[in-house]
């Protein structure tokens, strides 16, 4: 196997283990009982944080489960996978691209419940409440999430644009004289 898809399969590898071990985690501090009775104003962050976890261990299961099916990286990174054959695919870039954001806004929205937690410990707000800003709060996550992918595209735009213009530049110089 290739340098890059070696390094890709660890790490695809590792990413799948922390949140399986994150998930298993969470689900243990869900069900225990004395969790089930004080800290109702969490749950909701943390079972957001598990369906993130649970998006972002599939996802990585989507680009490891391919893996073996290339000699090389640029194949990889060229072609469309997914789930199964029939199904949808996208690039390599997609898939590594929503399985990471999936597992960022996992670990954002736990904190975020932990300092929510922490500044409504004196004035617990009803579930109505803890409900609504928690959307408010998933709603903002993804309207960030939307921003990050049209600056990331404004971005590889520019790119685009500065390497053909270096080009079109390279192709409009004189050629330099030859030394007598």
């Amino acid at each position: 196997m290739e340098g890059q898809l070696k390094w890709l399969m660890d790490t695809t590898l590792f990413n799948i283990g922390a949140c399986l071990i994150l998930s298993t985690l969470l689900l243990g501090l869900l069900g225990l009982e004395g969790f089930k009775e004080r800290n109702s104003i969490v749950k909701p962050f943390l079972f957001a944080t598990l369906v993130c976890l649970l998006i972002a261990g599939l996802l990585g299961g989507v680009v490891a489960s391919n893996i073996p099916y290339f000699a090389k990286f640029e194949d990889l990174r060229k072609a469309s996978i997914g789930l199964y054959s029939g199904w949808p695919t996208a690039p390599l870039a997609f898939w590594t691209f929503i399985e990471h954001l999936a597992f960022w806004a996992g670990i954002i929205i736990a904190l975020g419940g932990a300092v929510f937690a922490t500044y409504f410990a004196q004035k617990a707000p009803t579930r109505a409440e803890a409900a609504r800003l928690a959307r408010r709060l998933s709603g903002e996550c993804l309207e960030a999430s939307i921003i990050f992918r049209e600056l990331q595209s404004e971005f590889e735009q520019a790119q685009k644009s500065l390497a053909d213009a270096a080009r079109k530049a390279a192709r409009d110089l004189p050629a330099s004289p030859k030394a007598p």
